[in-house]
């Protein structure tokens, strides 16, 4: 299997359990250290009702996620000398 992000070589590691459902074999990758599975399954299914409505931080939270996410990136791929392009659009209405 290929990385996603480098598309260099994945060793599998592990398997498991996702949902109590479905089994998967954890490939990671050993350039940039990307933990995956082949083919995500059942995202349909685990996000059908992952929203609640009554859930008023859900945007805050997913916003000052990704800006952690995108520093902690950033500060691994400086340390390794490796360089990454990321573009990210973010809309949303408040109706």
């Amino acid at each position: 299997m290929k990385c996603r992000i480098c598309d260099a070589v994945c060793e599998p590691v592990f398997s498991g359990r996702i949902r109590r459902i479905h089994t998967a074999t954890y490939n990671l990758c050993g350039r940039c250290g990307l933990l995956q599975i082949e083919d995500p399954f059942g995202l349909s299914e685990a996000y059908a009702d992952a929203i609640n409505l009554e859930d008023t931080g859900i945007l805050q939270r997913n916003l000052s996620l990704a800006r952690i996410t995108t520093l902690l990136l950033a500060e691994h791929y400086s340390q390794a000398g490796n360089t990454w392009t990321m573009q990210v659009g973010m809309e949303f209405s408040l109706a």
